[in-house]
């Protein structure tokens, strides 16, 4: 699961642009992580570490509420 959820991660990575993405590529890196049936716990491991940056977390946490359908509050 690490392997290919750091995929992901080096993807975002090199598709960001002064700690911005393009949309196609958000969404992309979301339906990858949704392909892979990530679970809970495997996000707050992999997407929600403090050494992620921004664009990783808010990933992680929209693929958390849209796929998982984890609540907003």
């Amino acid at each position: 699961m690490a392997g290919a959820v750091s995929t992901v991660i080096k993807f975002v990575e090199q598709s960001s642009q002064n700690e911005s993405i393009e949309v196609g590529y958000y969404l992309k890196a979301i339906a990858d992580l949704g392909l892979m049936e990530l679970g809970f716990e495997d996000v707050q491991l992999f997407l929600f570490a403090r050494r992620q940056n921004v664009l990783l977390n808010l990933i992680g946490l929209h693929y958390s509420i849209f796929w998982l359908a984890v609540p907003i509050e």
